[in-house]
């Protein structure tokens, strides 16, 4: 065979497996470029998933407890203890306002029956008389009322202090950043996902502090 004739063949032979090698080298290349990017893809996904599972963990959080003060407050035994005090103390004032107006309304039957007999400076006296019944009746119910305002908030002070101080230990001791007291619809709304009703453990904390 000439020479000429195998430099063909040969030349040949190196542009078919030169192209071949080529195409070779484009697919593991394509194959490489495909696998970075579902392993870029991959990342992306799991930051995602990573990301979104942070995000329900904080979602779930309890930051805050919620409260029904005045429920609380009235169904506590030193609460009801002063309430009993409270309507001993309250009738006590009635009894004694009643008789200051049994009073005006003898002094009065007897004016009404007398006053035609009466001398003149017996008439006089009898309506000073009245006056001043009626005067005093009306400035002791007065006193009476403002006593009693006074006496419920002296009964209640301590035991409001100590149902507060149970409160307080409560919320640091969960690390709620705030307690609600949800009473009238006062917080007409506290997301249930980071709320939590604070009760029990209120009503625990009662129970560990003495009265």
């Amino acid at each position: 065979m000439s020479k000429n004739i195998i430099f063909t063949l040969l030349c040949f032979a190196f542009t078919i497996f030169g192209a071949k090698a080529q195409e070779y080298t484009d697919s593991l290349s394509q194959i490489a470029t495909i696998s970075d990017e579902n392993q870029t893809a991959t990342q992306v996904v799991s930051a995602t998933d990573m990301n979104q599972t942070a995000a329900a963990t904080q979602q779930v959080v309890i930051r805050y407890g919620k409260i029904h003060y005045n429920d609380i407050l009235v169904n506590m035994p030193e609460y009801k203890a002063a309430k009993e005090q409270m309507a001993i103390l309250r009738k006590k004032y009635e009894d004694e306002a009643n008789y200051n107006e049994s009073s005006f309304k003898r002094l009065f039957a007897e004016f009404l029956q007398g006053q035609k007999d009466f001398p003149q400076n017996i008439m006089l006296k009898r309506q000073r008389d009245l006056q001043d019944a009626m005067e005093k009746g009306i400035a002791f119910r007065q006193e009476a009322d403002s006593l009693l305002r006074q006496a419920e908030i002296d009964f209640q002070k301590p035991i409001r202090a100590r149902l507060d101080n149970a409160i307080y230990l409560v919320g640091a001791q969960r690390g709620y950043e705030c307690i609600f007291n949800i009473d009238s619809n006062s917080v007409p709304f506290v997301h249930p996902m980071i709320t939590e009703d604070a009760t029990p453990f209120v009503l625990a904390k009662l129970k560990e502090l003495k009265p």
